[in-house]
């Protein structure tokens, strides 16, 4: 399977079709990064484009492609769970500071 194959299939996943704005058929790489583009769009190129191993046949192309995809998600999802139990910190501090007030002002 070629990437570019990788990148047509990947891209009908992708909300609005997007990733192939980013994406050079002619050269097969990703293009030049955008910082007004879509972030994630582009981070998944790229790591499409680094675990790419053309010498794979197509269904162990797609399963690489799954581990990559996997990978990015567990990633972001660390960061949510890490921001999400900063959130609970700072809301327990908050209502430590409330009950404190509350009880000076009584």
């Amino acid at each position: 399977m070629e990437i570019n194959d990788l990148i047509r299939i990947v891209n009908d996943g992708y909300p609005e079709g997007v990733l192939v704005k980013y994406w050079d058929f002619k050269s097969q790489n990703p293009k030049k990064y955008d910082p007004y583009g879509d972030g994630i769009a582009q981070c998944i190129l790229q790591q499409l484009y680094n675990s790419y191993a053309p010498y794979l046949c197509g269904g162990d192309q797609i399963l690489e492609a799954q581990n990559t995809i996997e990978t990015i998600i567990d990633e972001l999802m660390d960061i949510k769970d890490k921001l999400d139990n900063e959130l609970c910190r700072l809301n327990e501090i908050g209502e430590y500071e409330n009950r404190k007030r509350n009880k000076k002002a009584n």
